[in-house]
């Protein structure tokens, strides 16, 4: 006899208790309290199963401005910027780190799964999104270390993202609508490390420039890559990063970057592939 959803849930509770996911909505810029992103990210920590954090802020008040760091994400979630009412392709949500305090990260990621989208992410202290130890996350549509219009430099302190032995995680995707903007930052745009750090992808991102091309570029390298069996870019349409404008390397692949895929990537040049928008040192340091 065949056994419905409902039927198997009833009969293992935790199983049901697994698969509750939830909506928490953003609705306004304070730093706790009901409404707020450190309490929708503690609430989506406290509760099992995939969760999502929408926003519905007054149009007058688009910054979210922490006073401490916020909650690492230890259960996986969707926080989705474009939810924001009078949202149009891109971001209009900022996370400005300025008062968040030493080292803090925008966002930190140590769970799998979740998906970061539509944010804009500047002036903290630490790196913009850090992934630790978590496998098929997304970052996608976010400005990091841009100011909220995606023009001038608003750097954060360390990275734009870091992905420390974290595996398979997608940072950008073959569709516009999933292309990052990570420039301005203090250190890398992205650096991936550790040996457990594989196949990840970056696809479609402008790293070193801003949403008008010009040179806003990472202090140090565009990608950075110290860890094994990773892919920058590819054959498919809307694969390929431009990574132009950095203060030393396009892309730099250290000892334990073996296995390390570079494909179809414009490295130095605009979007066009005809504008010089050279990188400070080596396109490409291996």
């Amino acid at each position: 006899m065949k056994k419905t959803l409902l039927t198997i849930l009833a009969a293992f509770p935790a199983l049901a208790v697994s698969l509750s996911a939830a909506t928490f909505t953003v609705s306004n810029t304070n730093m706790t309290g009901a409404g707020s992103l450190q309490q929708a990210i503690l609430d989506a920590n406290a509760n099992p199963g995939a969760d999502v954090i929408t926003f519905n802020m007054p149009a007058d008040g688009l910054t979210i401005t922490p006073t401490n760091a916020l909650p690492t994400i230890v259960e996986p979630v969707e926080i989705d910027g474009s939810t924001q009412p009078g949202f149009a392709g891109a971001p209009i949500i900022e996370l400005n780190g300025a008062s968040a305090g030493a080292a803090a990260d925008g966002l930190k990621i140590a769970t799998s799964n979740s998906i970061i989208r539509a944010l804009v992410i500047n002036r903290f202290l630490g790196d913009g999104i850090e992934i630790t130890n978590g496998t098929g996350n997304k970052v996608e549509g976010c400005y990091l270390g841009l100011n909220l219009a995606g023009l001038t430099d608003q750097g954060n302190t360390l990275n734009g993202v870091l992905i420390t032995n974290a595996a398979n995680n997608t940072i950008g995707g073959l569709a516009v609508s999933n292309r990052n903007y990570i420039a301005g930052n203090n250190q890398n745009g992205v650096i991936i490390g550790g040996a457990t750090a594989t196949n990840n992808l970056l696809l479609g991102n402008v790293i070193g420039l801003n949403v008008a091309e010009a040179d806003i570029g990472n202090s140090q390298d565009g990608v950075r890559v110290v860890a094994p069996l990773n892919v920058i870019g590819g054959g498919a349409s809307g694969a390929r990063n431009v990574i132009s404008g950095n203060a030393s390397q396009g892309i730099e692949i250290g000892t334990a970057g073996v296995g390390t895929i570079v494909r179809g990537n414009h490295i130095g040049a605009d979007s066009t592939g005809a504008i010089d928008r050279g990188n400070s040192a080596d396109g490409i340091l291996v």
